[in-house]
């Protein structure tokens, strides 16, 4: 019988507000309309004190109030001041026993809405189509196999887009000297620049040519390429990433920035980005496909990009980082055979 007592009450909400045959013995017309002409925006309501006026009984005279006003259709939360804040709680998917509630999965609807949402908006970029490729797709229907031929596509973000990128990620690490304040610094100031940054061939140099020189060194940028080849069930795909040199005549140094900060500068400064990627194997045939891709990217890096303020930023590539196939790749040397090439071990600290 107990058992059959608590099945009968599961999920049924406990009520305060009095219903229309209870003795009411409080005036409810008046509360409701005090309630529905509620103007003090700046100062919430309390309901306790309202239910005293009213002498409304018990202790939770301001539950029975609340809910009484939440029943005739009045928005509770805007008289509680939490119109503009209001949270709707995330759906719990229940456990049998109802006694675990864990957080629902998003439907792959939901997930295919918040990324064509995201790409609309730009916070993420899937870049254009490039280096097309004709594959055979097998199938099998009505009992046949049936192979019909494809074009696919790898996926390339242009390197213009991913410097302004960087660049507005990185702006606030960067020195960004305008003309003005480069052309009011001292020859001792400007010396004082070029030790620190080991540059030391500037002995015969006059003012101005010393200025030129820091401008060049903060307003340049260098460019890392990286790429290797994954295989993602059973297809071989190729993957290459551009990043930025953590270089102290550009960026900041860990003691100039903040000394108070947990921040990794230059991991910050290094974090890549995605340039290419595509169905490809290790082949040099299919490596060679993309040159054209990336040859007309590198191009682009002749015009440099303007920052918030118009002070220019160039860009240039000049070094590669990735295992031996790929740097033999992008160096165009012997691969194995009696002559081999000299690799050149470097670690930047």
């Amino acid at each position: 019988m107990k058992n059959e007592r608590a099945n009968s009450n599961a999920g049924k909400k406990k009520t305060h507000s009095p219903s229309m045959e209870e003795n009411v013995t409080w005036d409810t017309t008046a509360a409701l309309n005090e309630l529905k002409n509620w103007s003090d925006e700046d100062k919430k309501i309390n309901w306790s004190q309202v239910a005293r006026q009213y002498n409304i009984p018990g202790k939770n005279r301001g539950q029975v109030l609340k809910e009484f006003a939440r029943k005739n259709g009045l928005d509770t939360y805007a008289l509680d001041g939490l119109a503009e804040n209001r949270r709707t709680r995330a759906k719990k998917l229940k456990m049998p026993g109802n006694e675990i509630s864990m957080p629902c999965t998003s439907t792959t609807q939901m997930v295919k809405e918040k990324w064509a949402a995201d790409i609309e908006d730009g916070t993420y970029s899937i870049g254009i189509d490039c280096a097309p490729k004709e594959m055979t797709v097998v199938t099998c229907r009505d009992g046949e196999v049936v192979e019909q031929p494809v074009t696919i596509y790898s996926r390339k973000v242009p390197m213009n887009e991913i410097r302004q990128r960087l660049l507005k990620n990185q702006e606030k690490y960067m020195r960004l000297q305008t003309d003005e304040q480069v052309d009011a610094l001292s020859k001792d100031e400007a010396i004082k620049f070029l030790k620190q940054n080991q540059e030391h061939q500037f002995a015969d140099m006059e003012i101005t040519e010393l200025r030129v020189k820091v401008k060049a060194l903060q307003r340049n940028r260098h460019l890392v390429m990286w790429h290797d080849h994954g295989t993602i069930l059973g297809q071989g795909y190729i993957f290459i990433t551009v990043k930025v040199i953590y270089d102290t005549s550009v960026f900041f140094r860990k003691d100039e920035y903040s000394l108070n900060s947990t921040l990794n500068l230059q991991g910050t400064i290094e974090k890549p980005e995605v340039h290419v990627i595509g169905i490809a194997s290790s082949s040099h045939e299919d490596q060679a496909a993309l040159i054209p891709e990336r040859v007309s990217c590198l191009r682009t890096l002749n015009s440099p990009i303007m920052t918030t303020a118009g002070i220019p930023i160039n860009d240039t590539v000049r070094f590669f980082a990735g295992d031996g196939p790929a740097r033999n790749f992008e160096r165009g040397v012997q691969q194995g055979g009696t002559i081999r090439h000299l690799k050149i071990y470097a670690k930047l600290s």
